[in-house]
């Protein structure tokens, strides 16, 4: 992660489980709230992989590589850092 990331995200041990980030853009388009702990949305995680314009690091990839076209449920609660989804598939 960068230190403009690493600024935003959660505890290190929470970004190894299953929680990814979205930046303002990807947020936009996909329709998901940035700020708001509210959002949550069924998304292609191909879509997501490929969406992120200067690519995602590995832990980003471990996580949505293997789904590839499968549907993952990704939500935010009171608990997530702006940007961070938690990721169910």
């Amino acid at each position: 992660m960068n230190k403009s990331t690493r600024k935003s995200a959660p505890s290190e041990d929470a970004t190894e489980n299953n929680m990814i980030y979205l930046d303002h853009e990807q947020c936009a388009y996909f329709k998901l709230p940035y700020f708001d702990r509210s959002g949550a949305k069924w998304v292609i995680a191909s879509e997501i992989l490929s969406s992120k314009s200067q690519g995602y690091d590995k832990h980003h990839q471990s996580i949505l590589a293997p789904l590839g076209e499968l549907p993952m449920l990704i939500y935010r609660d009171e608990q997530t850092c702006p940007g961070w989804y938690n990721v169910t598939s």
